[in-house]
């Protein structure tokens, strides 16, 4: 089952982002993962652009920031 989270409808972003951004929810469930896919979904819509490991670098972070 898929940790991307859902706004209305499924993210639309590059399958290998997704299973990077997937790796790095995998770990998280309950609230934490609520707080992680808020900040996914944040992120996602900010309109920050970059090559694909800045990406990956920037979802972590902000995946880690909201958990922690």
């Amino acid at each position: 089952m898929s940790k991307l989270p859902r706004d209305d409808r499924p993210m639309r972003i590059d399958p290998f982002l997704a299973e990077a951004i997937e790796k790095e929810l995998a770990p998280y469930s309950g609230k934490q993962l609520k707080k992680a896919q808020k900040a996914v979904l944040k992120f996602n819509k900010s309109g920050f652009t970059g090559t694909f490991g800045t990406l990956v670098k920037e979802y972590g972070k902000r995946i880690r920031e909201a958990v922690a």
